[in-house]
């Protein structure tokens, strides 16, 4: 997929902001971890419902922080398509794969050259 300018820009603001929220839900899972491992102790294990809520809380962190590594993941490699490995036809250049734009998520052609044919680099383009 072509990505205009104005898809850039949205593109950037959006990893932009994931990368913020990524940065607090790390940190907030850093702060559970350490008090977690603070009242995991034989001294304290009074405050049974106490630890029991914040080791469920820092499960919580943990996926939200997965889930913001995905989001991010997929925000950097937008505007790529990601071939689905099925051959559309090819020729003395390289192949043209089926692939889905990750923007638009409609089918697109991924030419993947051949470099030895001089095609391209070998990469997709």
């Amino acid at each position: 997929e072509v990505v205009g300018p104005r898809a850039a820009r949205r593109q950037s603001a959006n990893e932009a902001r994931i990368g913020r929220e990524l940065a607090r839900a790390r940190q907030h899972h850093r702060k559970l971890a350490a008090r977690v491992a603070e009242l995991d102790t034989p001294a304290l294990h009074g405050s049974r419902d106490l630890l029991a809520r914040l080791k469920k809380e820092k499960l919580g962190a943990a996926d939200r922080v997965a889930a913001l590594v995905g989001a991010l993941q997929a925000v950097r490699g937008a505007g790529h398509a990601a071939a689905a490995g099925h051959a559309l036809g090819g020729g003395a250049f390289g192949t043209v794969l089926l692939g889905r734009g990750l923007l638009s998520g409609r089918s697109v052609a991924v030419k993947v050259s051949d470099a030895r044919a001089g095609g391209g680099g070998g990469g997709t383009e």
